[in-house]
């Protein structure tokens, strides 16, 4: 793992051992340490991690979401990070999830070797002390609506997507060459997304297709979009530095002889080639909610278990589904290959089935009913085999688990996909220490 020092990092970690032994002063740096335990024999580069306001607020009821940074000595035990003579800040953020103006959860991103544990340090206080020791970090996620490319895009530093806000509404992608944002560059005039670029370009035809993860439902043996709606809006929750989240609202979608509502949130992590998609439901007992990956001729598709316990499933396309360059380009370039996938976790809702259809691999989502309100998850994968590859070795993390590496085969790419499902069913334990 390549840890760059500067000398900010410097002046942060002083700062804070100044601000740390003046504890009964009014004007003060305080501090709370929170531990990190990766569960996993599996590294996790850029591993987000989220911590609730109100599990803040049980270790320091005094921290305010508008003044604080996130720093981290990477050692393992509260002893080793008190003894640590160095700490580097983490690109952080918090977020507003329901609307009400207040923060209810700060989020930041950090590398985790296998079954390691790890201390981070969240310091607040005074506006006037913490600005001088907050660090700018780039953008790395992003969610926009254009109608250049007809929707809302969402994108970490690796892979964007884009979705068409109507009778569609199909999830889309566009694959990345460099590391770096691209949904604003592709919305300006004049460029064209579909043309070959050092940047990327749109690979994908969603056609008739479902789409990339895209919600639906399967009524009498086939996928229904979400298109026959009363009313569809979309809202930008958050957007960046470390994740960009937004809401698509659906108000009386007809199917299956109801009217369903429907919030749909997608959340995007920087340097990260998946996003979680979210669904909640009213009025909707009884109907099959689905999602799926499009159906491509001659390209592989396979589903498996990542746990033995069954607790995550897969669903995985891979091969020769990049498009060719240009707007009216129907053929898969014959040198490119493109990988696809769907995790659900089917715990207590039950299974997560697959469903015939012409068009699409359907997977039946495990759903969650409480008080008439359905809920339901699943997480999406995408990634380009042109993608420049990562210049920097992450301590523990097997090469052939890393992209674009992982899409020389299907094997490897399943292999990609399995691991990703495996992060997902056993999160990060995150403990606030009192």
């Amino acid at each position: 793992m390549v840890i760059r020092y500067s000398f900010r990092t410097a002046v942060v970690t002083m700062f804070l051992l100044a601000g740390a032994s003046v504890l009964g002063q009014e004007n003060q740096v305080k501090q709370i340490k929170v531990t990190l335990r990766n569960p996993t024999a599996i590294a996790r580069p850029n591993e987000p991690i989220v911590i609730t306001l109100a599990d803040i607020a049980k270790a320091a009821p005094d921290f305010k979401a508008t003044s604080f940074i996130v720093t981290t000595s990477d050692a393992a035990t509260p002893a080793d990070d008190a003894r640590a003579k160095a700490s580097r800040p983490l690109a952080c953020q918090a977020d507003d999830l329901d609307g009400d103006g207040k923060a209810d959860e700060i989020a930041f991103e950090v590398d985790l070797a296998p079954l390691s544990t790890k201390v981070v340090t969240i310091s607040y206080g005074a506006e006037e002390l913490i600005k001088p020791l907050r660090v700018s970090f780039p953008k790395r996620a992003h969610a926009s609506f254009q109608t250049k490319y007809e929707g809302m895009g969402w994108e970490s530093d690796r892979v964007a997507w884009r979705m068409y806000f109507d009778a569609r509404n199909a999830f889309d992608m566009y694959g990345k060459r460099q590391h770096c944002l691209a949904l604003d560059y592709f919305a300006q005039p004049g460029v064209d997304y579909h043309a070959e670029s050092p940047i990327g370009r749109d690979t994908f035809k969603i056609g008739d297709a479902l789409g990339i993860g895209s919600a639906g439902a399967y009524v009498d043996g086939k996928a229904v979009k979400i298109s026959e709606v009363t009313d569809r809006k979309w809202k930008v929750i958050a957007d960046g530095p470390v994740r960009a989240i937004f809401d698509l609202i659906y108000t009386g979608w007809s199917v299956a002889g109801k009217k369903v509502d429907i919030n749909s949130r997608v959340t995007v992590w920087a340097g990260q080639h998946w996003f979680d998609h979210a669904i909640t439901a009213r009025n909707a007992n009884g109907v099959t909610l689905i999602t799926g990956l499009p159906r491509k001729p001659g390209v592989a598709f396979s589903s498996g278990v990542a746990l033995e316990n069954g607790q995550a499933r897969y669903t995985e396309t891979w091969g020769h589904q990049a498009l060719m360059p240009g707007a009216t380009a129907t053929e898969a370039h014959p040198d490119q290959n493109l990988g696809l996938g769907i995790i659900v976790l089917p715990g207590a809702g039950g299974s997560a089935d697959e469903l015939p259809d012409a068009a699409d691999h359907i997977v039946r989502v495990p759903v969650t009913t409480m008080n008439g309100t359905i809920t339901t998850q699943w997480r999406v994968v995408s990634a380009w085999d042109q993608e420049q590859p990562d210049g920097d070795s992450v301590l523990g993390l097997d090469p052939a688990m890393t992209l674009p590496v992982a899409l020389r085969s299907e094997e490897g790419w399943k292999r990609y996909v399995a691991g990703v499902a495996s992060r997902y069913a056993q999160p990060v334990t995150v403990s606030v220490l009192p």
